[in-house]
């Protein structure tokens, strides 16, 4: 009889566009239309939010309100910072891969076309001076992880702990495997090892030096 037990070990990779709408207003930029497709089943982690801005003119501005937008509706905790703006280019970040900027997020309200940012600045005194904004990115960092699903016959369960793992995880069988093989692949369907099992009901593996991702293992029997 074969067996298979599909697995996923461990999956937390991040999306990033550049190619967002910008609209301007007396009280800022709000940059949307990212176009994120994160699937269904994550759970988002963290939302980091890089902006590239300069200023022009006698004084220095400075972040008055730096802040995410849902559903098109500017949102979130305030990041702006009261360090002045540079006269030449600079890219500075905000949040970080595990801020949630103070409230709730769907994979939904990710991929949704008004899902983006709001940036505005504010100066000191009556001189003339405007700030500049060259690009806004955001970084969307979620986890994907799903657990163990099973694919066996009749009560017999092959479990593997810990999962999600290091590329360490010990797989247990529900009897003694005779002449019993291991093969794991890769996402892209490469397969990245193959090993013997005989005469016990676990095997324990160790995938040195393995990328974060998505990995099926196949258990004959």
């Amino acid at each position: 009889m074969k067996k298979q037990l599909l697995i996923i070990l461990l999956l937390n990779i991040f999306g990033l566009s550049v190619n967002a709408q910008c609209t301007s207003s007396p009280k800022g930029l709000k940059a949307t239309g990212f176009g994120f497709s994160i699937p269904t089943i994550a759970s988002i982690c963290g939302i980091e939010v890089n902006v590239e801005r300069s200023f022009s003119g006698s004084i220095p501005v400075s972040d008055f309100e730096i802040r995410v937008v849902k559903n098109n509706t500017v949102t979130g905790l305030n990041y702006a910072s009261n360090l002045g703006w540079d006269t030449t280019d600079m890219v500075v970040t905000y949040g970080s891969n595990s801020d949630l900027w103070g409230t709730t997020w769907t994979p939904a309200e990710i991929n949704n076309s008004s899902f983006g940012a709001a940036v505005s600045a504010g100066k000191n005194g009556p001189f003339s001076s405007s700030g500049l904004v060259d690009q806004i990115t955001i970084k969307v960092f979620y986890d994907n992880s799903t657990g163990i699903v099973n694919n066996t016959a009749g009560n017999d369960a092959i479990t593997i702990f810990p999962n999600p793992s290091n590329g360490n995880f010990t797989i247990t069988f529900p009897d003694i495997t005779n002449n019993g093989s291991i093969e794991i692949y890769s996402a892209l369907g490469e397969r990245i090892l193959s090993e013997p099992v005989s005469l016990t009901s676990k095997k324990e593996i160790n995938l040195k030096n393995i990328s974060r991702g998505i990995y099926f293992v196949k258990v004959y029997d």
